[in-house]
């Protein structure tokens, strides 16, 4: 409560380099609860490691996950992680939701594989905030809440396991699908979800609805449907996150069940020394999976040529093969139809995010814009600071046009963002 969430400090902060390289600060991932921030003098950040590395990237492993790592610029340098509201982890999360089921759609369309939920959340984070650093730093925010709070919400854990931070926990991209078609399902064609961002029941009969339209067509359907009646704790007002964990893990099983069929049926040889042949590979995807769209011959030697260039000796493993498998989305157990997803609620979503994000940042962006004034910097260029923020309330007060309220959000963060660079450049050079 002393220490209000403010991103747009944390953002701001990595600015000044000076203060960056003297006060070094990590999150501690291990032990998110306690968020413990350990200091990095100067020169444990000149130490490398034996293999090279710089250890001030090594720090910054540590506060990012790994399966995110790979997309941040290089060299790292990440300001301090602080630990947002749920109520904008919440909006966050049905925003990043809401925007993938239409980009998958996009995808099925075009027979492209959908994205990888932790390339996907990096790309959404750049389409708001504009400049890299700056969206880096949002989502380093987003990130250590989420591990904060992991075991404080079920809808954050789940959603921290479709982005691969739970370790031996986490779903792959096929349970990410079943799920977002049951949310699609329990959002457009239910009409007794009662909801807040904490906490989602549905009636019992609503609970079977889902159920059937996710498992309807598979052959153990009439098994499945009381098996996971029969995990529910309630069956008067079911909690909805409850609900779509019971559908996930289920719906894990079934994967699992087709790629041990592909280890064990097709493939008998060495276990790191494959050699998978041409027409072998296609009788394996025609046989163990339902494809969104029918694979072109291309489609096919594309993905082969990717599996067999993996090793110098044109040879394969059971894991790669698994792992090409599940990128390309080959492991379908059922052809879920396309979302039709709403724009309008989309877009209700949406305002909702830029809305909790203002109401968080407002005070914040106002009194530090008001610091600014009277400062190295020409008065236009803080003319045009208030002006740009001016433009962006009242498209959210208006609610009337989600692509220029997203447009002059991303401005503003822009020029905020580069308006207290130009500052701090001028300070430093004036001392």
């Amino acid at each position: 409560p002393d220490d209000p969430y403010d991103p747009t400090e944390a953002l701001l902060s990595s600015l000044d380099t000076e203060n960056f390289s003297s006060n070094r600060t990590t999150f501690n991932v291990e032990n998110p609860d306690s968020n413990v921030l350990e200091e990095k003098d100067n020169q444990t950040l000149r130490e490398t490691s034996e293999k090279g590395i710089q250890t001030a990237d090594l720090d910054c492993k540590n506060s990012i996950p790994s399966s995110f790592f790979q997309y941040f610029s290089k060299p790292l340098k990440t300001p301090i992680p602080r630990i947002a509201p749920k109520e904008w982890v919440f909006c966050c999360i049905d925003l990043i939701y809401s925007e993938k089921m239409l980009a998958d759609d996009e995808c099925i369309q075009l027979k492209q594989p959908c994205k990888p939920m932790c390339e996907f959340i990096y790309d959404t984070f750049l389409s708001l905030f504009g400049l890299r650093k700056a969206a880096e730093s949002y989502l380093i925010d987003f990130l250590a809440s989420i591990s904060a709070m992991i075991d404080q919400s079920l809808k954050i854990k789940m959603f921290a396991q479709f982005c691969g931070m739970t370790g031996d926990n986490d779903f792959a991209i096929e349970e990410l699908r079943v799920f977002l078609y049951a949310l699609y399902v329990s959002q457009n064609e239910l009409s007794t979800i009662t909801e807040d961002h904490t906490y989602r029941t549905v009636s019992y009969n609503d609970a079977v609805t889902i159920i059937t339209k996710v498992f309807l067509g598979c052959n153990e359907f009439d098994q499945i449907l009381p098996r996971i009646l029969m995990s529910l704790k309630n069956t008067e007002s079911i909690n909805l996150d409850e609900l779509f964990e019971i559908i996930i893990l289920e719906a894990q099983t079934k994967t699992n069940s087709i790629e041990q069929q592909i280890l064990d049926t097709h493939l008998t040889h060495d276990e790191n020394n494959i050699l998978l042949l041409y027409d072998e590979f296609i009788g394996i995807v025609k046989k163990n999976n339902c494809l969104n769209q029918p694979l072109t011959e291309r489609g096919y030697l594309r993905i082969y040529s990717e599996l067999i260039t993996k090793n110098t000796q044109y040879s394969t493993s059971k894991q790669q093969i698994l792992s090409v498998f599940h990128k390309y989305q080959l492991l379908n157990w059922k052809t879920f139809p396309s979302f039709h997803y709403s724009y309008l609620k989309r877009d209700n979503i949406f305002f909702d995010f830029l809305l909790c994000s203002w109401e968080l940042k407002e005070k914040a962006i106002n009194e530090m814009t008001k610091d600014l004034q009277g400062g190295l910097l020409a008065p236009k260029i803080y003319q045009q600071l208030q002006d740009y923020s001016a433009n962006f309330q009242k498209h959210l007060i208006r609610r009337d046009d989600i692509k220029a309220t997203i447009s002059s959000y991303r401005l503003f963060m822009e020029q905020l963002y580069c308006t207290k660079m130009k500052h701090h450049r001028l300070v430093h050079l004036s001392l």
